[in-house]
């Protein structure tokens, strides 16, 4: 599927495995190619912030991305470092950037999100809270990029119809 996806890009996906399955491999896998690939230069990966860390660790570890997060006001690196951004928009500050869903979720939040794109590739794990309005327009903000959502369970209250660039396959290869 990770395949299909760089191959198919800016066509947005819907992954629904189970837990432990390797959701982010796959993500890894697509975001780096497609950076190395240089078909995407702008990545927002929002994920819950009690995951955050872990993302962060697998990405390095496993893909070579050093995916800075925004973590506590700040930016931290994989040591939990700060890293110096420039000023400005904090969402716009690192090309590829690791950050909370809720945090971009929040009302206070959602005009710097939205200002701070384009991303070529938004991310958005724990896809079935995606319905919530601060996530959704982040979600459907770049039609001309690629969404992929992820989600551990069968997509119950994740309704893909209502994501116009989002291709909904059932079937996984």
């Amino acid at each position: 599927t990770a395949r299909r996806a760089v191959e198919t890009y800016p066509r947005s996906y819907l992954f629904a495995d189970e837990v432990g399955l390797g959701k982010t491999i796959e993500i890894g896998l697509v975001v780096r190619e497609l950076l190395v690939s240089d078909k995407a230069t702008r990545v927002l990966l929002l994920v819950p912030a009690s995951v955050m860390k872990q993302w962060q660790e697998e990405l390095a570890e496993k893909f070579a991305l050093h995916v800075p997060r925004l973590d506590r006001g700040g930016f931290m690196d994989v040591n939990d470092h700060p890293i110096a951004a420039p000023p400005g928009n904090a969402w716009r500050a690192f090309p590829v950037l690791l950050a909370s869903s809720h945090l971009a979720r929040r009302k206070s939040r959602r005009d710097e999100v939205l200002a701070a794109g384009p991303w070529d590739v938004v991310v958005v794990d724990e896809a079935h809270h995606a319905g919530r309005l601060g996530t959704k327009a982040v979600v459907t903000a770049e039609p001309d990029g690629m969404t992929l959502l992820f989600t551990p369970n069968p997509p119950v209250s994740v309704y893909p119809h209502s994501y116009s660039n989002l291709e909904y396959d059932p079937v996984r290869d």
